[in-house]
């Protein structure tokens, strides 16, 4: 609904913060996952999706101070437990810092865009982007992103 997209890019133009929300690429999926893989985009086509985001966030968000991307369904394409324990956030004693956890899952799930990714944090126009995964079916890794942009859209 073009009316409707017109509503969403309004807000989204005065937003300081942006949460994206994307499913995985069928590549990456594991063998076992109970879902069709046919109903996800190949890589190509989830790299080209991503790269209109790119471009979405360049042209049409010109107040954005951080940018979180959620690879969600992570329970479709990895160990969940394994990953919570190396990623979930405690106040206290927290495995990884912020700049650890993105650097990690940057690497090891957002690998076909990197060069948009740091591209997206370069001047004069850079914003911080921090990358996540998600998964309804683990709530450490459902709040991570959120945890994250509370603590800067709180100031």
């Amino acid at each position: 609904n073009p009316q409707q997209w017109q509503q969403v890019l309004a807000a989204v133009k005065q937003s300081e913060g942006i949460l994206l929300v994307l499913p995985p690429y069928r590549e990456m999926l594991s063998p076992q996952a109970p879902v069709d893989s046919s109903e996800f985009p190949t890589q190509q086509q989830w790299c080209n999706r991503f790269q209109r985001w790119v471009d979405f966030f360049h042209y049409d968000c010109p107040k954005v101070r951080h940018i979180v991307i959620c690879l969600n369904k992570a329970d479709l394409f990895c160990n969940l437990e394994q990953e919570a324990f190396q990623l979930a956030y405690n106040p206290l004693r927290s495995r990884k810092n912020w700049y650890q956890r993105n650097s990690y899952v940057s690497q090891r799930y957002f690998r076909p865009v990197q060069r948009q990714l740091v591209a997206m944090t370069k001047p004069p126009a850079g914003v911080p982007v921090r990358c996540f995964i998600t998964s309804i079916y683990n709530r450490a890794l459902l709040e991570l992103p959120w945890i994250y942009l509370a603590s800067f859209m709180a100031s």
